[in-house]
């Protein structure tokens, strides 16, 4: 059973087009500080995708409770877009909390933490702008700053990408790919050994499942969000 696949590509896809136009926005050496930000990859999305809801062993009643979940948010989005980009990202920062807030009261608390676990795989480098990552891992405020800045960086090279590679959708994806990996593993080098080891148990198991990706195009098999 697919849950409101609708809901999940638009979300996906509004959330995604405010990343990037706070990316392609920047200049740099200057103005606000953004990383990759929230989007893609956080729980509101996966509860959607049939592997996670296959991982996370979800009953009928479940999923229906989920589906009328995401079918209120889907309301909520229509004509979003047209919104000027700071009220999208507001909007949506607000529908997230709401419905993360609407899932604690669907799932249970393995499947909750189960959830967490797979988003923060895939959010890579956007995991460590969540609150409970920085509480759990006692991110100190000089290593919130260089993550703030290795995040900077990574916004000014997506704006680069997205200029060299105009109208070449797959290699814009590919190199997407591999600049989030190259900055999360930056991010990582900055943890201490007991915060490396915090955060790899925080992630738990690797999903192997299939999700589809906010660039478009078929799924893609997952490695533990390796690749973001």
């Amino acid at each position: 059973m697919r849950l409101c696949g609708h809901f999940s590509a638009i979300l996906a896809a509004l959330l995604f087009f405010v990343i990037c136009s706070d990316a392609l926005a920047q200049r740099p050496g200057g103005g606000e500080r953004r990383g990759f930000g929230g989007g893609f990859g956080g729980p509101v999305f996966l509860v959607g995708n049939e592997s996670v809801q296959e991982e996370l062993k979800l009953t009928d009643e479940q999923k229906k409770e989920t589906e009328a979940i995401a079918e209120s948010d889907r309301e909520a989005l229509r004509g979003m877009r047209d919104l000027p980009r700071d009220q999208i990202r507001a909007k949506i920062a607000d529908r997230i909390k709401n419905t993360n807030e609407k899932l604690a009261k669907v799932l249970d608390a393995a499947q909750l933490r189960r959830l967490k676990q797979i988003s923060w795989q895939q959010r890579g480098a956007r995991a460590f702008s969540d609150p409970e990552v920085v509480e759990e891992l006692k991110i100190t405020p000089a290593q919130t700053e260089e993550i703030e800045t290795i995040q900077e960086d990574a916004g000014t090279e997506m704006r680069a990408i997205s200029e060299e590679n105009e109208g070449d959708r797959e290699a814009t994806r590919r190199k997407f790919v591999e600049l989030a990996a190259a900055t999360k593993a930056k991010i990582v080098d900055l943890l201490t050994p007991d915060q490396q080891t915090k955060y790899n148990e925080m992630l738990g198991e690797p999903f192997e499942g299939e999700l589809r990706s906010p660039f478009g195009g078929g799924g893609r098999r997952q490695r533990g969000g390796s690749d973001n």
